[in-house]
């Protein structure tokens, strides 16, 4: 077919004009009707395909139904292999910028709903096929009043197909096995009556809450046959943790050599890139310990009942892709009815035009925009907040993370504003000693979340924060109550990302989102900050069972082709189910990635020399060098930090900062998996900052 500039249809093909069968690839009874346009109309196809296929392999499937020759070759557009895979609205632009038409003039169809909204939303025209009755023989085609074609209302039949085969259409759609879970459920829905149902049941079906309700109402009849688990335990939503640099968290706690005054000051520190720095750019540059760190942190996240966590980002082929996996990835999430989330590491530079526009784009262009602000006690921290209010960059998508030199009338300012803040008790204290005065806090009235920060200054996972955070609040007279301190990392963190529809509670419609604790005695908000990690009996995320007991796990499990992962927490047997169609690292063992840690964390130059050398070969040869890692808390020290504080940070002896041609250490502990074991509680002991806390966690995980 010869290439015009006219109007494009581009057709999705999972479930709208292919589908799969025993025998192969086969065209759904009548789809070819949606091909028989005028011959001014142009035919592509905008997919998203399975990890590891390409654009070769969709050729290849295109062509054993005789449907190739009937698209143009450069507008068969394999999403997936774009930094914007869909439904991300950019892919759209991409394909209309290939066609090199204005995006008004393409038509999207599909029969995914949450890919077409997001088609309509990049400002492509849509149409939907369904799943109902078969395409008719003939299919209506009609121009409007400019000569464009219109798809007339038709629906199309798919059979429901396996979403891991080759064309895995949208990454997040409502799939998933049909269960139902016993136990206490503590919904988080605030000024409900009965917010917490003693005995009841929760019916999960194709990864939402289909039916929720107490034991005295009878479970809808389509679920009588359906699997029902009496967990024994208590049922939360998943817990959201709205600030992780996640990337870092196979790093052990870093003995913080002082109190700082300032983010800008530590990092100086001659200790801290030997220790911190270069280890993490070392590992994350070479892809077999880049893969490793993603497969291991993840597991880390689940095992602590974290279901959403801010991202990964990857590099590979030259591109940069935010990492999806079995968990929530809050800056992407490939699902319009979840608004993506963005973030800013470096501090706004006041006065800079462009950096000034940045800000302003991205306030205006996201539901929740994080920005590390005022990280510290002086006022060079606190002029960073001055900063964005000379600017009128304080508005309501702005999410504080620490904010920690920010005065009560600041802090109402924020919430005047509808703006936001992220609470890191623990690194606050370890490399500050104070925290939060959470009296101002909460006479603000600002909206709030917890987040860990990262393993080097932070906690492991949320239900070790929640202790620290409850403890801090117990010391400032218990302005915080434990219900309070829960919604933080679960109701309030989803109405930060705007996402509290669909997660951060236990309703109908919600997705099941859900991480399970054992025991249903005592108070049910102490009991999941009490919880330690054997604890965590079951995590749910969109309906799929991804960590849990390994009894709990075989009963739910429904995937045979890829079963769960055996492994230990607290000598408790658990599995871990990492499978996702989405996920480039499938091939990949938590076991297997651990050992691959351990070993390049052993000796830490040889490593990096053999890293290198193997990196340089790739290179020689044209080749690619495979999945890295793009860090995101490195900046530029020199022009993040002002000279006193730098000279605060020396102490005035001159020998604690960083010399030229720092060296990475000998060799560093892979963070364990857990709290309560290695030498964890040494190094938490060795902590200067915290006072007593360090006995406090201690006593907790006894």
């Amino acid at each position: 077919m010869e290439s015009m500039k006219g109007p494009v249809v581009f057709f999705d093909l999972y479930n709208t004009i292919l589908r799969r069968t025993t025998a192969g690839w086969e065209i759904i009874p009548g789809a070819e009707a949606l091909l028989d346009l005028s011959e001014a109309t142009r035919l592509g196809v905008l997919c998203n395909l399975s990890p590891g296929h390409t654009r070769q392999d969709l050729k290849q499937v295109l062509q054993s139904v005789g449907l190739y020759d009937r698209f143009i070759p450069e507008l068969v557009i394999v999403a997936s292999e774009l930094p914007t895979p869909l439904p991300d609205r950019r892919a759209f632009a991409v394909a209309a910028a290939l066609a090199e038409v204005p995006i008004e003039q393409c038509v999207f169809v599909s029969a995914s709903i949450s890919v077409l909204i997001a088609a309509a939303a990049a400002g492509a025209r849509t149409f939907q096929v369904n799943n109902a009755t078969a395409i008719p023989a003939s299919s209506p085609v009609a121009q409007d009043e400019a000569g464009e074609p219109t798809l007339l209302a038709m629906r199309a039949a798919a059979p429901a197909v396996d979403g891991s085969l080759l064309l895995a259409g949208e990454v997040d759609e409502d799939t998933g096995p049909t269960f139902v879970l016993k136990g206490r459920i503590v919904t988080m829905i605030r000024g409900q009556s009965g917010g917490v149902i003693d005995r009841g049941w929760i019916a999960v079906r194709k990864g939402k809450i289909a039916a929720i309700g107490p034991d005295a109402t009878p479970i809808p009849a389509p679920f009588n046959n359906a699997v029902t688990l009496d967990t024994a335990g208590t049922i939360y939503p998943g817990l959201i943790d709205l600030h992780n640099h996640l990337a870092y968290d196979v790093l052990p706690l870093w003995k913080v050599p002082k109190q700082y005054t300032n983010r800008g000051q530590w990092p100086r520190h001659k200790e801290y890139a030997p220790q911190v720095q270069l280890p993490i750019n070392v590992l994350g540059a070479y892809a077999p310990t880049a893969r490793s760190i993603v497969r291991y942190i993840e597991a880390k996240a689940l095992i602590g009942g974290t279901t959403s966590a801010q991202g990964v980002r990857s590099k590979q082929g030259g591109m940069t892709k935010l990492y999806r996996g079995a968990m929530r990835n809050i800056e992407q999430t490939d699902d319009p009815r979840l608004p993506e989330a963005g973030s800013k590491v470096l501090n706004y530079k006041r006065g800079n035009a462009k950096d000034t526009a940045a800000f302003k784009s991205a306030l205006s262009n996201h539901k929740a925009y994080f920005y590390h602000l005022s990280e510290g006690t002086d006022d060079e921290a606190r002029s960073h907040f001055t900063d964005l209010v000379q600017a009128n960059l304080i508005g309501p998508a702005l999410v504080g993370i620490h904010s920690l030199g920010l005065t009560g009338g600041n802090l109402r300012t924020l919430a005047q504003k509808g703006a936001k803040v992220i609470w890191s008790p623990f690194s606050n204290l370890l490399l500050y000693g104070k925290t939060l005065d959470l009296k101002a806090l909460k006479e603000s009235e600002v909206l709030f979340a917890i987040g860990c920060d990262w393993a080097p200054t932070g906690s492991k996972n949320l239900l070790e924060e929640l202790k620290v955070a409850r403890d801090v609040s117990n010391k400032q007279g218990g302005v915080l109550t434990s219900q309070d301190l829960v919604e933080a990392a679960t109701a309030s963190a989803a109405q930060i990302l705007a996402w509290d529809q669909f997660v951060g509670t236990l309703k109908n419609g919600a997705f099941a989102d859900l991480v399970v604790i054992a025991g249903v005695d005592g108070d049910p908000y102490d009991h999941l900050i009490d919880a330690v990690e054997a604890k965590v009996s079951l995590v749910v995320v969109h309906g799929t069972p991804r960590y849990g007991d390994a009894a709990m796990m075989t009963k739910l499990h429904t995937d045979a082709a890829h079963p769960p992962e055996a492994l230990k927490i607290g000598g408790v047997d658990k599995s871990f189910y990492a499978f996702s169609t989405s996920s480039p690292l499938n091939d990949l063992s938590l076991s297997d990635a651990t050992k691959i840690l351990k070993e390049a964390m052993a000796d830490l130059p040889a490593f990096k020399e053999k890293s290198e050398n193997d990196t340089a070969n790739l290179l020689a040869l044209g080749a690619d060098t495979g999945f890295a890692l793009e860090l995101d808390n490195e900046y530029d020290l020199v022009a993040e930090t002002p000279t006193e504080s730098v000279a605060s940070a020396d102490g005035g002896d001159g020998g604690e900062l960083l010399a030229p041609g720092a060296t990475v250490a000998k060799s560093i502990e892979l963070d364990e998996l857990e709290v309560n074991v290695g030498t964890y509680w040494d190094r938490v002991a060795g902590e200067a900052n915290i006072g007593d806390l360090g006995k406090v966690l201690k006593d907790a995980y006894k």
